[in-house]
C-alpha cells in the first residue's frame, strides 16, 4: 500500500472538505425549504442550534 505524501493528503482533506461543505449547504437549504413551507417546525422546547463560526484549513 502506498503511503500519501503530505501534499496529496492535503489535497485529498480538502477535497472531503469541500463535500462536506456542499452536503451542509444542501441541507440547510432543504431545512430552510422545509420551515417555509410547514413541513419541518422547531420544537418550543427546544432552541435552534447556534451556527459556529466556519474554519478554513488554514486555520488549523
Amino acid at each position: 500500500m502506498k503511503t500519501m505524501t503530505l501534499e496529496e493528503e492535503n489535497l485529498a482533506l480538502r477535497l472531503e472538505v469541500g463535500r462536506l461543505s456542499r452536503l451542509c449547504d444542501l441541507l440547510r437549504e432543504e431545512c430552510s425549504v422545509g420551515f417555509r413551507h410547514g413541513l419541518v417546525r422547531r420544537s418550543p422546547i427546544q432552541p435552534a442550534a447556534q451556527q459556529q463560526p466556519t474554519r478554513s484549513l488554514l486555520d488549523l
